[in-house]
C-alpha cells in the first residue's frame, strides 16, 4: 500500500510495508506545489508523478493507494468540493478517484480520508498516545483541520464534537475559525505591521523579533481561547498539533502546553511528524476494511 499526504502546497508519498506495525519502506517523496498556481492537468500530472515514483521504487505494490486530503471533500466518491478559501479552486468538482487512476500505472484502488483524521489516527496508533482514550488532533497550515479520536475511532457524529468533527467552520470572533488559524492569518496580520511575508516560514526566518513575537503571541492566545471549550466538551486528555505551522512550535507551543497542563490536557506537537498522516491514511483504510459496517456509517 502507498500512503499519501496531499496539502495545499505539497504532496508526500511513501510505501507502507506493514500497517498494523506502522512499518514504512523506502524514503518519503515530497513535491512542493502551490495548487492555486496550476491548471487541472498540471496538478494531476505532478501528483501522479510523485505517487508513481514511490510505486516504482517499491519492491512490490498491491495496487492500493490511501490518500489523506483536506476537506471540503466527498471522501467516498473522491470529489473535490468548494473550499472556503479557494485553495483547491483549479480542481474543484474533479473526481480525483477517477482521474488519478488514469494517470497512475498499476493503480487498482484509491481510498480517501480527511488529513486531520489521518493525523489523529497515525498519532493514536503509532505515536505516543494510545494510552489516551480521547485525543484531539489539530492540523494548522493553509487552514485548520481537526479530528476527535475515541479509543482508536474517529468521532464525527456525536453531540460532543462539532458537526462532522470539523472545527474550521465554527464561528470565532467576527469570522470563521479557518480565518484565524491558518497561514493566511499570519500573512494578513503581518500587513498590519507594514510587513510583507508569504508564509509562516518567512515570518520565522526573515522577520524581526518584535513582529514575530507579536504575531505568535496573538496567535497562541486565540488558539487557547478557541481550543479550551472544544477540548473540554469532548473530554480530551491530549491534543496533538500537526501541519506546517507546527514546525514553528517553539514560538507558540510551549506556552499553550503550560496553560493546558493546568486543566490536565496534554498538548504537544506531532510525535512522528510527516509519518502520522501517511500512516493514518493507511490505518483508516485498514480499519475500514476490517470494520466495514462501522465505517460505512460515517
Amino acid at each position: 500500500m502507498i500512503g499519501v499526504d496531499i496539502g495545499g502546497s505539497h504532496i508526500s508519498s511513501v510505501r507502507v510495508l506493514d500497517v498494523t506495525k506502522g512499518e514504512l519502506s523506502g524514503q518519503y517523496i515530497t513535491t512542493h506545489i502551490d495548487i492555486s498556481s496550476y491548471g487541472q492537468e498540471e496538478v494531476l500530472d505532478l501528483w501522479a508523478e510523485n505517487i508513481q515514483k514511490t510505486i516504482d521504487n517499491a519492491a512490490n505494490f498491491d495496487g492500493t493507494i490511501a490518500i489523506a486530503i483536506p476537506g471540503l471533500f466527498n471522501y467516498p466518491q473522491g470529489i473535490v468540493l468548494s473550499h472556503l478559501n479557494a485553495k483547491y479552486k483549479p480542481i474543484e468538482g474533479m473526481n480525483l478517484k477517477v482521474e488519478l487512476s488514469k494517470h497512475i500505472r498499476k493503480c487498482e484502488r484509491i481510498y480517501f480520508d480527511n488529513d486531520a483524521a489521518c493525523c489523529g489516527l497515525g498519532e493514536y496508533y503509532y505515536g505516543l498516545h494510545p494510552h489516551h482514550d480521547k485525543m484531539m488532533a489539530i492540523t494548522l497550515g493553509s487552514g485548520i483541520g481537526s479530528s476527535f479520536i475515541s479509543k482508536g475511532e474517529v468521532i464525527t457524529d456525536n453531540n460532543i464534537v462539532p458537526e462532522g468533527g470539523e472545527v474550521y467552520q465554527l464561528p470565532y470572533k467576527e469570522k470563521k475559525t479557518d480565518d484565524y488559524f491558518s497561514s493566511r492569518w499570519f500573512v494578513r496580520r503581518a500587513k498590519g505591521y507594514h510587513h510583507n511575508i508569504g508564509s509562516v516560514k518567512e515570518l520565522v526566518n526573515k522577520s524581526n523579533e518584535f513582529i514575530r513575537e507579536s504575531l505568535f503571541t496573538e496567535f497562541r492566545v486565540n488558539l487557547i481561547e478557541f481550543l479550551s471549550p472544544v477540548a473540554k466538551k469532548f473530554g480530551a486528555t491530549a491534543i496533538i498539533i500537526g501541519g506546517n505551522i507546527s514546525k514553528a512550535w517553539p514560538y507558540f507551543g510551549p506556552h499553550i502546553t503550560s496553560i493546558f497542563n493546568r486543566i490536565d490536557i496534554e498538548v504537544r506537537p506531532t510525535t512522528i511528524g510527516e509519518q502520522a498522516i501517511c500512516l493514518g491514511a493507511a490505518r483508516s483504510l485498514h480499519n475500514y476494511m476490517t470494520h466495514e459496517d462501522t465505517y460505512l456509517s460515517r
